[in-house]
C-alpha cells in the first residue's frame, strides 16, 4: 500500500503498521495522486506539483516522465480502468494530456482555458473533467468535450 503526501510517497508492506518513505529520485515531494499498474503492482505512478514520476521497483526509485507536458504542476491523474486502452491521463492547469505508452510521452488532448482541472473520471461511454472555474465537462468516446454543469 502507498500513500502520497506533501512530504513524498510512503509505503507499507504490513497493512499500515509501519511506513517507510520512498522518495529516491522524486525531485518534488508534493504528491497529488498515486496510481499502481493493476497487472504489475511494482509499477507505480506519482503525480506531483513538479511532474509525473514512475517507479518500476515498488517505489524504491523514481524517474521523471514529463516529455510533452507544457506544465508540470499535475493536479490529477487517472488510468483508463475501463479496459479499453492502457492510456494514462493527467491534468496540469487547464490542460488535459494523454499517454499511450506508459508515461514515456504525453500528448495534449484538450485545453480548457483559464481554469484548473481538478478531477477526471470514466464511465462508459463517457469521460468527465471537473474544473475549478468552469464546471464539469463530458465527452462521449472520442467526441469533443461539452459543458455538463457550468459554474
Amino acid at each position: 500500500m502507498y500513500a502520497g503526501t506533501d512530504q513524498g510517497v510512503f509505503k507499507t508492506i504490513d497493512g499500515g503498521m509501519n511506513w517507510t518513505i520512498a522518495i529516491t529520485g522524486l525531485t518534488n515531494l508534493n504528491v497529488t495522486a498515486l496510481n499502481i499498474e493493476p497487472l504489475t503492482p511494482t509499477t507505480v505512478y506519482a503525480a506531483t506539483s513538479g511532474g509525473v514520476f514512475k517507479s518500476l521497483d515498488g517505489g524504491a526509485s523514481w524517474t521523471p516522465k514529463n516529455a510533452g507536458l507544457i506544465g508540470t504542476n499535475i493536479t490529477t491523474m487517472i488510468r483508463d480502468t475501463l479496459g479499453l486502452t492502457n492510456n494514462w491521463y493527467v491534468a496540469t492547469g487547464g490542460s488535459l494530456y494523454v499517454s499511450t505508452n506508459g508515461a514515456e510521452s504525453w500528448t495534449l488532448v484538450n485545453n480548457f482555458g483559464n481554469t484548473t482541472l481538478r478531477a477526471l473520471a470514466f464511465s462508459l461511454p463517457f469521460s468527465y473533467v471537473g474544473s475549478q472555474a468552469q464546471g464539469v465537462f463530458i465527452r462521449q468516446l472520442s467526441t469533443v468535450f461539452l459543458p455538463l454543469v457550468m459554474r
